[in-house]
């Protein structure tokens, strides 16, 4: 199964599997996956950047991790705003590609941000969001640090027999991560009556009557039956309506 789940994942990221995929290569102070350097997988900025404590410190200083773990807390579960979702997603990243370092894992810590990341990829109803926090969560458990703060939310991840993550993980209970809250499907012409029956409560709330019969003809203009009836009386009003102004100002004018 883990074997089968590995494949998925590092297709999804273009990543070429072959016997030898298996094999560490030494990095710094970290064992990482011979597949962490793949040509096919672009290099994040932020992941970068905390591969040395003088990066750690820049980025500290500078606040940006402060301000991604805020966009996730404050905008994760949003899914009406699509300039919004773009931004948590974007977060999303940065906040796993600093989390897989060593040296960037006490940031996730400090801001308590898996929290939230484990909450979209469990219960959002955008599936493309929730699929991001996934592969995001996975990035987090390449970390010893983010391998044990995600066991505290009950998410675990293989290793090798050498004890380095796979860079795949996922909740003890499955459900958690396949359930998906029912919804209910809203035809346009149903949509379209409820619109149109405020609309009408609206117009017979009007006590003067002109105003009423203006707010009934408009609703009538969505009735293609009842529109060239419906454009002629309010032609007709506008007429009059004119027509007592020359009026008044003949009047005046007298």
């Amino acid at each position: 199964m883990w074997e089968l789940l590995k494949r998925v994942w590092a297709r999804s990221f273009g990543e070429v599997l072959e016997e030898t995929s298996n094999r560490l290569s030494m990095d710094e102070d970290t064992f990482e996956m011979e597949g962490d350097n793949d040509a096919h997988v672009p290099p994040h900025f932020y992941r970068e950047l905390t591969r040395t404590n003088e990066g750690c410190k820049l980025l500290r200083e500078k606040g940006h991790f402060e301000e991604f773990a805020a966009t996730i807390r404050d905008y994760g579960m949003l899914s009406d705003d699509a300039e919004l979702i773009l931004k948590v997603k974007g977060s999303l990243w940065a906040v796993g590609n600093v989390g897989s370092m060593e040296l960037g894992a006490p940031f996730l810590e400090e801001s308590d941000v898996v929290e939230n990341i484990v909450k979209i990829a469990e219960s959002h109803e955008i599936m493309s969001l929730r699929g991001t926090a996934f592969f995001v969560l996975g990035l987090i458990s390449r970390s010893v640090h983010g391998l044990e703060i995600l066991s505290e939310y009950g998410w675990d991840s293989n290793t090798t027999s050498m004890g380095v993550s796979l860079g795949l993980c996922i909740p003890q209970d499955l459900s958690k991560l396949f359930s998906y809250q029912p919804w209910r499907h809203e035809k346009v012409a149903e949509i379209m009556m409820a619109s149109q029956k405020d609309v009408g409560v609206a117009a017979r709330a009007d006590e003067d009557a002109t105003n009423q019969r203006i707010l009934e003809l408009i609703i009538d203009l969505g009735n293609t039956v009842l529109q060239k009836r419906a454009m002629a009386e309010l032609m007709q009003f506008k007429v009059k309506k004119f027509l007592a102004s020359n009026n008044q100002n003949f009047l005046r004018r007298l």
